[in-house]
């Protein structure tokens, strides 16, 4: 092989390697988006098959695969059946009937829900738990 073909070969194996690494990068990048989108709303079905494991590769380490994969017990989720308002820092906000959120607890007749990333009781006879 002469010296160009070698250094053409060098060119090629590093544009290689760099496309497989941004490959990589982004790759990271989208389950991390799509992990804070689920977290910040919860009324979102997660089971869609935007949340499934993702299969990463690396050319540059031997082709081992590594699985990014969702929680694999589902958090409990309430449905309101009725409008809730509920005070949030920066004022009130108007939940409507068909929301989703997450169950964090239930004590009686209160239902505490997270909302946004944060936790906030709310009558349980607004929700489909009281049926």
């Amino acid at each position: 092989m002469n010296a160009e073909t070698a250094d053409k070969a060098r060119q090629l194996r590093k544009a290689a390697y760099e496309s497989a690494r941004k490959r990589n990068l982004l790759t990271q990048e989208r389950q991390s988006n799509i992990e804070y989108f689920f977290h910040a709303n919860p009324h979102v079905d997660s089971a869609d098959d935007t949340n499934r494991p993702l299969e990463v590769s690396s050319a540059v380490d031997s082709g081992a695969k590594h699985s990014v994969a969702p929680s694999t017990t589902p958090a409990p989720v309430v449905t309101l059946t009725q409008q809730v308002s509920i005070k949030v820092p920066y004022g009130m906000v108007a939940l409507n009937p068909g929301a989703r959120l997450r169950l964090v607890s239930r004590t009686g007749t209160t239902a505490r829900v997270e909302y946004n990333g944060a936790e906030y009781n709310i009558p349980v006879s607004s929700t489909d738990l009281a049926q």
